[in-house]
């Protein structure tokens, strides 16, 4: 793990992406005998732990030549810890929320992918009858509000994501300049 995270701070400070990097992640990450059943899976849930959860699953790249899984098959982490609501209250309402790509003031860049990606959930929760609440490019403030005034059957976040295991630090989606989920 330790030379993953290694390649992956160095990917951070260039704020670039490296297909060697993500190649190099398939190969450390993926058991040998996974590999090739990966590569025909249309979606994928990535069951991850505190360490694992700030790996970018999505940018893995099974050759240099090709395109990162994320780009043929939809992906969702999902973090497994001890630490969770054992009573969740149900919302019958069909009502959806929509982030994408958060205005960050400069405090990272912004995600066209996201912004493209919340466009396109938008569109297909409407299809499906959902009445949608689409906040794309908007500030943290707002943000904020329309999620803790609502009750929602599905939230959909597309923006940058920070994991740290040091407490001090701020964990969760980046809304803003500072801001988190």
């Amino acid at each position: 793990m330790k030379n993953i995270e290694s390649l992956l701070e160095q990917m951070t400070h260039k704020n670039q992406y490296e297909p060697e990097i993500a190649k190099t992640m398939f190969e450390l990450l993926i058991p040998y005998g996974f590999k090739e059943d990966l590569k025909r899976q249309n979606n994928i849930t990535w069951v991850v732990d505190k360490r694992t959860a700030n790996f970018p699953w999505e940018m893995l790249q099974e050759d240099l030549n090709g395109m990162p899984l994320c780009i043929h098959s939809g992906m969702v982490r999902q973090l497994a810890t001890d630490d969770f609501r054992s009573n969740v209250s149900n919302v019958l309402e069909r009502k959806a929320l929509v982030v994408g790509d958060p205005e960050l003031k400069g405090f990272m860049p912004q995600l066209v992918g996201a912004e493209k990606e919340a466009v396109l959930v938008t569109e297909l929760l409407k299809n499906q009858g959902f009445e949608t609440q689409s906040l794309i490019k908007s500030s943290a403030p707002d943000i904020i509000l329309k999620l803790f005034t609502q009750n929602y059957k599905i939230i959909h976040l597309a923006g940058h994501g920070v994991f740290s295991t040091d407490q001090s630090k701020e964990t969760g989606m980046v809304i803003g300049n500072g801001n988190f989920f």
